[in-house]
């Protein structure tokens, strides 16, 4: 074979080679969707893994809205997040309503501003309270249960005055529970007032058969002298939570003597 044979031939042959490697490049280039930093993934696996990311942040309070990611990769937040429980959003969610209407009642309750001050979807409240009636039920329901806890150790107080201790002790307790149920029930569902005329109801049952003890007399829990009793110890409850300053520990104590004595005079009225 000629000089000129051979080179024409090595020729040949690295520019078949050259072809085969560029081919091979273009094929590993669209597997591997162009990805740096080793990641060879589809264009459409990432893809989804990013929409799964910004989802869950969404689901789990993250700063996901509108499709757009502004606290970082939804990576970087499962690093740092940890996804709350069924329970857990449950007691945040309440929380969140539980601050709203202590400051500003039930009229002021909303999905959308508890979704927004929990950084969740509207769609997770629902999920777990059905409707606002439903959130605001378990609220009370959540309220009552702490307020009333052990309230029926004043039924086996001795004497007036350390019937008196033990209402302030609970209001002490739980002041932003007791804030609540005191609350007007204004822009609350239908049935709140049904349920928070229970609790008073289960409190003139406690205060009848305290007033019983005290005036050897058989007390209506229904009747007048417990209601007007009931009624005027809301409201001086209402002014010491609202203002202690004005209405301090001392006061509140001496109008409610005062009360529970009026209370026994009506009771026994020929004495």
């Amino acid at each position: 074979m000629s000089t000129e044979r051979r080179t024409a031939a090595a020729a040949s042959t690295s520019a078949r080679s050259n072809s085969t490697e560029a081919a091979d490049g273009r094929t590993r280039d669209l597997d591997g969707g162009g990805a740096p930093d080793g990641d060879h993934r589809s264009g459409a696996d990432r893809d989804g893994a990013d929409l799964g990311d910004a989802h869950e942040a969404v689901l789990d309070g993250g700063a996901a809205e509108n499709g757009t990611d502004r606290g970082g990769s939804g990576v970087a937040r499962r690093a740092t997040r940890r996804r709350m429980s069924a329970v857990e959003r449950r007691a945040q969610l309440l929380d969140i309503v539980r601050d709203i209407v202590a400051a500003e009642g039930f009229a002021a309750v909303t999905i959308d501003r508890v979704a927004r001050a929990a950084q969740v979807a509207r769609a997770l409240v629902y999920q777990q309270f059905s409707d606002l009636s439903g959130l605001v039920t378990a609220l009370v329901d959540r309220e009552s249960a702490i307020a009333m806890a052990g309230i029926g150790g004043i039924d086996r107080a001795e004497d007036i005055d350390q019937v008196s201790s033990g209402i302030l002790a609970h209001l002490h307790a739980a002041p932003t529970s007791w804030r609540i149920v005191l609350s007007p029930p204004d822009g609350g569902p239908p049935d709140l007032r049904e349920r928070l005329e229970s609790g008073r109801a289960f409190a003139r049952v406690i205060g009848a058969r305290q007033l019983s003890r005290y005036t050897g007399v058989d007390v209506d829990p229904d009747g007048a002298t417990q209601r007007l009793m009931l009624a005027a110890t809301e409201e001086l409850a209402r002014l010491h939570l609202t203002d202690p300053v004005t209405y301090p520990d001392e006061l509140f104590l001496r109008y409610l003597r005062a009360l529970m004595l009026w209370s026994a005079d009506m009771e026994t009225p020929g004495d």
